[in-house]
């Protein structure tokens, strides 16, 4: 079903205004259906970029020559904004960093850099947030259970904060 969003008449009532163009034959479903390709593309163009700290909605909406509202509004459809998918994103990469252990060596700012994040306290924060656990104690926590034979679902435990039930934290 089309998302519709609010828009003000001349009289200043608000009415709906649905998400897409109307097609040649009034078809809806096919214009969004074009919408969601268009966002798979562009998707996919920022797992290529994902490690550039200048991705930007500018660039981004260059690539694709569209204006940059058309392209926050592909994103707000799905309930999300495009910069929280970018973080989203880019905390996931770090997540998985973070866990291997060939990485080691590498300090969780070198990280955090490479993946785009421009200031380690942001990232601290925003990786806390996101996964209930600062980045120092998952990467202890991925380091301990090392030795541990359990290659599936490793990641997930090892965000289980001592929490009942076991359930991760994951605050708003």
């Amino acid at each position: 079903r089309e998302k519709s969003f609010p828009r003000r008449s001349r009289r200043g009532v608000t009415r709906p205004v649905r998400q897409g163009r109307r097609t040649s034959n009034g078809n809806y479903r096919q214009s969004l259906g074009i919408l969601g390709e268009l966002r798979g593309r562009i998707r996919r163009f920022i797992e290529i970029h994902l490690s550039d700290p200048t991705l930007r909605p500018e660039e981004i909406a260059l690539a694709f020559q569209i204006s940059v509202r058309h392209l926050h509004r592909l994103f707000s459809v799905t309930g999300n904004t495009l910069a929280a998918y970018i973080r989203a994103r880019r905390l996931e990469e770090c997540r998985s960093d973070l866990a291997n252990p060939r990485l080691q060596d590498h300090t969780i700012t070198d990280l955090a850099f490479f993946w785009g994040f421009s200031d380690s306290a942001h990232f601290s924060h925003s990786f806390t947030k996101e996964f209930g656990v600062s980045p120092r104690e998952f990467r202890a926590r991925a380091a301990s259970s090392e030795g541990q034979s359990n290659p599936y679902g490793r990641v997930r435990d090892l965000l289980r904060a001592d929490t009942p039930e076991g359930r991760c934290t994951n605050p708003n």
